[in-house]
């Protein structure tokens, strides 16, 4: 019983999750894996880069282009996460319009906070590079 630890240092194989959630660990393996060779995808995925890594002097520039500009996401990935943002922006609609023609009780409407967060959090991190 009780709430489990997490351990600093403890190692990968250490963890054991046999909660009801468990089956977000076989997603996170699967999807998160970070390291050389690897990009940031649709905000929260990552994914093989297309293109080979850049040389040591091309990632100093664009480490002082990232300084300057405040910024820790690429071009690229600003872009899908507009894109997904936008996408979300319309599915908000369409839900707040279904919501407003189907009768459904007024605290129902305020699941439209989901969908439109999630929509304004893309674009904020598209529009800030964050």
């Amino acid at each position: 019983g009780g709430l489990g630890r997490v351990r600093v240092n403890a190692e990968k194989n250490d963890f054991k999750n046999d909660g009801p959630f468990q089956f977000m660990k076989l997603v996170i393996d699967e999807q998160f894996v970070p390291g050389e060779g690897k990009q940031v995808y649709n905000g929260v995925l990552t994914k093989d880069l297309d293109k080979p890594v850049p040389s040591q002097q091309e990632q100093l520039a664009l480490r002082e282009e990232a300084k300057k500009n405040l910024v820790n996401i690429g071009k690229d990935e600003r872009e899908r996460r507009r894109k997904i943002g936008q996408i979300g922006y319309g599915i908000t609609l369409v839900a707040a319009a279904a919501l407003i023609y189907f009768p459904v009780p007024a605290f129902a409407r305020l699941g439209i906070y989901f969908p439109l967060a999630l929509a304004q959090g893309f674009i904020a991190s598209a529009n800030e590079g964050l």
